[in-house]
């Protein structure tokens, strides 16, 4: 479920909604709905119930549970800006400090 996300993320379609709505926080957003339909679909639980919020945090959280995953060998995006925002000077310019454009 996680390389799904990952993939979905990276996609062309994923890409241009991050473009089209280019506000510092609206891809959390965008990634948030995508995790939800994920696990929907994968796990077969409709959103908001019981199983769906565990099998979404579960998601969300597989990168502490399995460290030694290659998957998890890169830094996630949302890590890493968060641990990159604290600059002001970073949000000046337009962007994180120390986050390099890829």
């Amino acid at each position: 479920m996680a390389w799904r996300e990952r993939m979905a993320r990276l996609s062309p379609d994923m890409q241009a909604r991050f473009v089209a709505n280019n506000r510092s926080d609206v891809w959390m957003d965008h990634c948030a709905a995508l995790q939800r339909a994920l696990v929907a679909e994968v796990c077969g639980y409709a959103a908001g119930t019981r199983m769906h919020r565990q099998w979404l945090r579960a998601l969300r959280d597989a990168h502490y549970m399995f460290p030694c995953e290659p998957l998890f060998r890169t830094i996630p995006i949302q890590v890493r800006t968060n641990a990159d925002c604290r600059s002001v000077e970073g949000w000046r310019r337009g962007r994180p400090v120390g986050v390099s454009v890829v």
